[in-house]
């Protein structure tokens, strides 16, 4: 609608703070009038009420956000106390309202929601996807956990995308294991790997569809397309696009990307479309 909402990733005194641009997980902006965008609704998760969300120096700040049905889903660095996990209620966009939450116990790096399920890409090295069901948005609980084989202690989760029963989960760089694990999520309670794909860089975001996954990584070829047709053996589709600096945000629309990068100095945005 006439509404963007953003996390807020300022790392204050979640204790102390005043609701404020330096003082909210979450800031809702009215884009009626895009030319004249008034000052947002600043949204501090509960500290003296539920969820009693605290944290300082850089605990409990907005990380990632993804909107559905009227409800974003909030996940938070790991927080000194309180959910990382957070649903509010943005039926009323300029009154949110805390409705829910689950304590992951670590940073929350991507969530993707669908069917009733939120898949929570974390900083668990145990437990690098984890799986809520979110059917009642003010109950969400524990259904099951994803760690590749033979990694324990070692990757982190840190993208996630579905389509159909396929979940595409990125991870951190490996040195050597898989970045990339493709699992069946027919029943979200036993996820069953399918596929894997190791990349050597860490992996921030992913879309794909039946036959080909797009991948932005945050070195090593920004920019990539694998052939998932045969997901035992995915293998690259295309001459990989490297952008200047590390990769940071990647977005779709049509049949084009959207990639953001960052070399220290100042951001890139590439835009990346088919060749004739």
């Amino acid at each position: 609608g006439n509404y963007a909402y953003a996390t807020n990733p300022f790392g204050a005194n979640f204790k102390t703070c005043k609701p404020g641009a330096n003082c909210a997980q979450l800031q809702i902006f009215t884009t009626t009038n895009p030319a004249a965008i008034p000052s947002p609704v600043n949204f501090l998760i509960p500290t003296s009420s539920p969820p009693y969300v605290l944290g300082s120096g850089g605990q409990a700040a907005g990380q990632t956000i993804f909107y559905k049905d009227g409800y974003l889903y909030l996940g938070l660095t790991k927080t000194a106390s309180g959910p990382e996990f957070n649903i509010i209620d943005v039926r009323d966009p300029l009154h949110p309202k805390w409705i829910g939450g689950y304590s992951i116990g670590n940073t929350i790096n991507q969530i993707y929601v669908r069917g009733g399920f939120a898949y929570v890409a974390s900083d668990d090295k145990s437990r690098e996807l984890i799986i809520l069901d979110v059917h009642d948005p003010s109950n969400p609980f524990f259904v099951s956990s994803f760690d590749p084989s033979g990694t324990l202690g070692h990757e982190t989760g840190q993208s996630v995308y579905a389509v159909g029963d396929a979940l595409y989960v990125g991870m951190g760089a490996a040195g050597g294991f898989p970045e990339l694990y493709v699992l069946n999520i027919a029943h979200a309670g036993v996820p069953t790997l399918l596929g894997s794909y190791v990349d050597g860089s860490t992996l921030l975001r992913i879309f794909a569809d039946n036959t080909l996954a797009f991948l932005l990584a945050s070195t090593v070829h920004q920019f990539q397309i694998l052939n998932i047709s045969d997901l035992a053996a995915i293998k690259g589709y295309a001459q990989p696009v490297s952008l200047p600096g590390a990769g940071a945000a990647l977005d779709c629309e049509g049949s084009s990307f959207y990639a953001a990068s960052n070399n220290g100095t100042q951001g890139n945005l590439a835009i990346i479309s088919p060749g004739p």
